[in-house]
């Protein structure tokens, strides 16, 4: 007697639903043992470790920047402050001279 081909597909759809399961399998075992999920890939981990340069290098400048803007904030500050002493010593000059006018006339 031949099968059919429904049963011929039935048999064929058990075969890979068994074959998937001992994949999975297989794979749960491999993680469970520590194994990495995929080979070691040459290519992929120059990548990786040119990527991780970059990061290292951008932090460095970024911090390097930081500094720089903290060094402008506090100089500009030091600016400032020396600025309004300046115009107070003026705005003193200038009240002196009109207690000076005032009292000429």
């Amino acid at each position: 007697m031949a099968p059919d081909a429904v049963q011929l597909a039935g048999w064929l759809a058990c075969l890979a639903f068994i074959l998937g399961l001992v994949n999975g399998g297989l794979k749960l075992v491999d993680r469970v043992k520590g194994r990495e999920p995929f080979p070691p890939n040459a290519s992929l981990d120059a990548r990786v470790a040119a990527l991780e340069r970059i990061e290292i290098e951008s932090d460095s400048r970024r911090r390097a920047i930081y500094e720089k803007i903290e060094a402008l904030r506090l100089e500009n500050k030091s600016d400032a402050e020396g600025l309004h002493d300046r115009i107070n010593d003026v705005l003193a000059a200038v009240s002196e001279l009109r207690g000076e006018v005032r009292r000429k006339h």
